[in-house]
C-alpha cells in the first residue's frame, strides 16, 4: 500500500503509462523500419511528442480557456449536467 501511494504522490503512473505508450508502438511498429534503432528514434519522437502536446493542452490550453471563460458558452450545447459540475 505503501509504494502505491508513492507512486500517487510522485505522479509515475504518468510515466509508467508513457512507457507502456512506448513500449507497445514498438511493438506494433518493428517491422516497418529496417534496423531497431530508427525504430526506437521514431519511437521516441512520436511518445514525447504526444505526451508533449497531451500535457500542454491539459495544462496550459484548458485552464486558459476556462480563466477567460470560453468554455462556458460552448457548454451550453452540452446536457445540463455535464455543464454543472455541482450536480455530479
Amino acid at each position: 500500500m505503501d509504494i502505491l501511494r508513492h507512486i500517487t504522490r510522485l505522479r509515475l503512473h504518468h510515466v509508467l503509462f508513457w512507457i507502456a505508450f512506448f513500449v507497445v508502438w514498438i511493438t506494433l511498429r518493428i517491422d516497418d523500419y529496417p534496423d531497431l534503432t530508427p525504430t526506437v528514434l521514431a519511437g521516441l519522437l512520436k511518445v514525447l511528442s504526444l505526451a508533449g502536446a497531451v500535457y500542454f493542452t491539459n495544462y496550459v490550453l484548458i485552464p486558459g480557456y476556462c480563466i477567460r471563460n470560453i468554455i462556458s458558452p460552448l457548454s451550453s450545447a452540452l446536457p445540463h449536467w455535464w455543464a454543472r459540475p455541482d450536480t455530479w
